[in-house]
């Protein structure tokens, strides 16, 4: 899904006029990118389940943080405002924002205190 909306967001944004990248060619790249920090994980020698589980939780948070936010910026800043989100729907985006982006920098700055 994070590939789907970044595609989404690039597309109709940042690179609305770039012929060379479609919304497809940006999916695949998104993909494909998570797909090599996942195996850099692996590879890493992590070999403790509870170890992967802790990372996956961790990560987890701070997408669905991104995905907040872009979910945030796609209905509100490139779709039309009659179609767009508004009410509950948008106040909970919001909270959802707050919530998971507390988290994500208390674990940025957890990890930040463990490697100094």
């Amino acid at each position: 899904m994070v590939g789907r909306v970044t595609a989404d967001v690039l597309k109709t944004g940042a690179l609305k006029d770039n012929d060379k990248w479609s919304e497809s060619r940006l999916y695949f790249a998104t993909v494909w990118l998570e797909i090599a920090f996942g195996s850099v994980i692996l590879l890493s020698g992590v070999i403790q389940p509870i170890v992967l589980l802790v990372i996956a939780s961790s990560l987890n948070g701070l997408v669905m943080f991104v995905y907040s936010v872009l979910l945030i910026r796609l209905n509100r800043g490139v779709l039309p405002r009659e179609i767009g989100l508004k009410g509950g729907r948008l106040v909970a985006l919001c909270w959802a924002v707050l919530f998971y982006g507390c988290f994500s920098v208390i674990l940025l700055i957890d990890q930040a205190k463990q490697l100094a």
